[in-house]
């Protein structure tokens, strides 16, 4: 009889414990066609140069309690840069920089999300690009969660930004041309730029 309530007793347990949220995370699948995955980098130290990524696949985790962001996950594919310059992007593309034949995509895992509070957070996890897998660190603020629908499903829409830097030469880019002045062509320093709107359908 001793056994069996300490086996009830447990049983409770564990039913609260999942019904408690540990498995209550809504997945949310980026829309590509409201999001950006931009950068800049300088050029000829001067002024600066912007570009995107428009071929990508990103999910992420949200509680649905307390709005926290518990994971992001995103591939990008790296032959999809664009700088508005196709001469300019063709050299991105080649050896000299992302060697996308090679190393055709780029992918982030977090590892650990802080809240900083107001809706603002700092993202910790592993960017790999070129083959090369490095720790970074972004920050950005989750600017709000709606309720909409779609051909007649209801959904959840989460719309965040985020920015970050990195040294491209960390992940093997080390491409770059003396000026005539002693500048160089491209700086080394790039900052990512995250502007996302991402879907959660209710009842998935």
């Amino acid at each position: 009889m001793r056994c069996f309530k300490i086996r009830t007793v447990l049983f409770a347990f564990l039913l609260l414990f999942v019904s408690s949220g540990a498995y209550a995370n809504e997945n949310y699948q980026v829309d590509k066609a409201h999001s950006t995955i931009g950068f800049s980098v300088t050029h000829k130290m001067i002024s600066n140069v912007r570009g995107n990524f428009t071929d990508f696949s990103a999910s992420l985790n949200i509680d649905p309690k307390s709005n926290q962001i518990a994971d992001i996950n995103a591939a990008i594919k790296a032959a999809s840069i664009n700088t508005n310059l196709e001469k300019r992007d063709g050299h991105l593309r080649s050896a000299d920089f992302f060697d996308v034949d090679k190393f055709p995509e780029i992918t982030f895992k977090s590892s650990k999300i802080t809240s900083l509070g107001e809706k603002k957070y700092r993202v910790d996890g592993e960017l790999t690009m070129k083959g090369i897998k490095k720790s970074i660190s972004l920050e950005g603020k989750l600017k709000g969660i709606i309720k909409d629908s779609y051909q007649g499903k209801n959904m959840k829409v989460a719309g965040f930004e985020a920015s970050g830097k990195i040294n491209r030469k960390d992940f093997g880019i080390i491409w770059n041309k003396i000026l005539d002045h002693g500048g160089v062509a491209v700086g080394d320093e790039v900052e990512i730029l995250l502007d996302i709107e991402a879907v959660h359908f209710e009842g998935k």
